[in-house]
C-alpha cells in the first residue's frame, strides 16, 4: 500500500488519485499520476499531494504537506537547507546549534526565529530530516516539502508536529 493511502487510512481522511497519464518522450515511456489525501487532524485540515512518476524518467515533484491556517498572517516564514554561500554566512549564529547554522537558512522576523529555534522538539525535528517549509500568507497554507519524502508513518508524525509547532508560532502574534 503507498504511504498515502496509509495515512489516510490512519487519520480517516479522503484520498483522490486520478488517471494515470502517459507520454511517450525521447528518452521512452513517461507515466504520472497525481494522488492527494486530505486529513483532518485535531481539527486542522492537512493536505498531502504528490505527482507520482514511473517509466523511463522517474523525477516527479515530491510530497508537498500543507497545513491550512484558520486566519490570516501578515509576514513572511520561510526555513530552507542552506547553499555554500548561506552556510559561510550563517555559521555563526549564536542563537542555534552550529550543525543546524549549518544546514538551514531561516527567512522571518528575528523575535518569531528566536522563539522557535528555543523550543528543543522543533529543533529535533528539524535535524532529523532536510525539509523546506514556506508560509503562504495570502493563501493561509504552511507548506512542508521534504526532500526526500515519506518512509514510514512515524515520520509523518515528526513532520505533523514540526507543522503544529509552526502553526502555534504563526498565530502568536
Amino acid at each position: 500500500m503507498n504511504i498515502l493511502k496509509e495515512l489516510t487510512q490512519k487519520y480517516e481522511g479522503k484520498y483522490t488519485e486520478e488517471i494515470q497519464k502517459s507520454i511517450n518522450s525521447p528518452l521512452g515511456k513517461l507515466n504520472f499520476q497525481p494522488q492527494e489525501s486530505v486529513l483532518f487532524i485535531d481539527d486542522t485540515k492537512i493536505t498531502i499531494s504528490i505527482n507520482a512518476t514511473t517509466g523511463a524518467h522517474p523525477v516527479g515533484e515530491p510530497f508537498r504537506i500543507t497545513l491550512h491556517l484558520k486566519s490570516s498572517v501578515e509576514f513572511r516564514l520561510e526555513i530552507y537547507t542552506a547553499s555554500f554561500w548561506n552556510r559561510l554566512l550563517n555559521g555563526k549564529n549564536k542563537h542555534i546549534t552550529k550543525n543546524l547554522a549549518i544546514d538551514y537558512c531561516f527567512k522571518t522576523e528575528e523575535k518569531r526565529f528566536l522563539r522557535l529555534v528555543q523550543n528543543k522538539n522543533f529543533i529535533t525535528i528539524l535535524e532529523q530530516d532536510e525539509v523546506y517549509i514556506r508560509l503562504y500568507a495570502k493563501e493561509k497554507q504552511l507548506v512542508l516539502t521534504p526532500k526526500k519524502g515519506i518512509k514510514d508513518l512515524s515520520q509523518f508524525e515528526n513532520f505533523l508536529q514540526l507543522l503544529k509547532i509552526l502553526e502555534n508560532e504563526v498565530l502568536t502574534r
